[in-house]
């Protein structure tokens, strides 16, 4: 099942919140829903707002970087066309961060010191579902003669992927990140979101296919 990501703008009341979705021609939509139907545990009365939510949705068309989908809401359920990037888990690539390939890439990152946002950062990447876990520690690409890395792997939390050397830089080198993904994490009140195991595994073959394969393969009876 895809989910086409809003944001939850207003309480209503206590029970209910008024969610929102830009389209992708910049049309903002909204409509009311009752904030336990979405499972956070940090959308109750009183939270802070905006934050991203997700509504599930059913993707009727896709066109490069147009996706057209079935709303939840509204008469005759809308359909409305979205990004790529404003879909989790709907067989669409997600953003990539940290995948750095040469020390001059991490040196270009480094911000000098640390960020006001960095310990929160710091908490929100090592919250990320596991992906992908190398046996063989990493090498820090600055300090190769150094200590290995151990945060290692790639790691999800539904819209972006992460290399977990990523922890290490950024509480090393404090490499800046990306506005974007900032404000991301900061309109997850910097906790990433919950996701089944089914969930983590169909948005992971978007990287790697093959999981999706092996999951489907047939076990042999012996």
């Amino acid at each position: 099942m895809s989910r086409v990501v809003c944001q939850a703008v207003r309480w209503v009341d206590d029970e209910v919140v008024e969610v929102r979705l830009t389209d992708a021609q910049g049309t903002e939509r909204s409509a009311v829903h009752e904030a336990s139907a979405f499972g956070y545990p940090w959308l109750v009365p009183g939270a802070a707002l905006p934050l991203d939510v997700e509504l599930a949705c059913e993707v009727v068309q896709a066109d490069g970087d147009l996706v057209t989908v079935v709303l939840p809401w509204g008469e005759g359920r809308p359909e409305v066309t979205v990004t790529p990037y404003q879909l989790r888990h709907g067989g669409v690539v997600a953003k990539e961060i940290g995948f750095y390939e040469s020390a001059d890439e991490v040196r270009a990152a480094m911000a000098g010191g640390e960020q006001p946002w960095e310990q929160d950062a710091l908490r929100y990447l090592e919250q990320g579902r596991l992906v992908v876990l190398p046996q063989a520690w990493a090498t820090d690409l600055p300090d190769p003669d150094g200590p290995g890395v151990n945060e290692r792997g790639e790691w999800t939390d539904g819209v972006w992927f992460w290399s977990g050397t990523l922890v290490h830089y950024l509480r090393k080198y404090h490499v800046a990140l990306p506005e974007e993904f900032l404000a991301h994490m900061a309109a997850n009140q910097w906790v990433v979101p919950p996701m089944t195991d089914d969930e983590v595994l169909e948005f992971s073959s978007l990287r790697y296919p093959y999981m999706a394969e092996e999951e489907a393969a047939p076990v042999a009876e012996g």
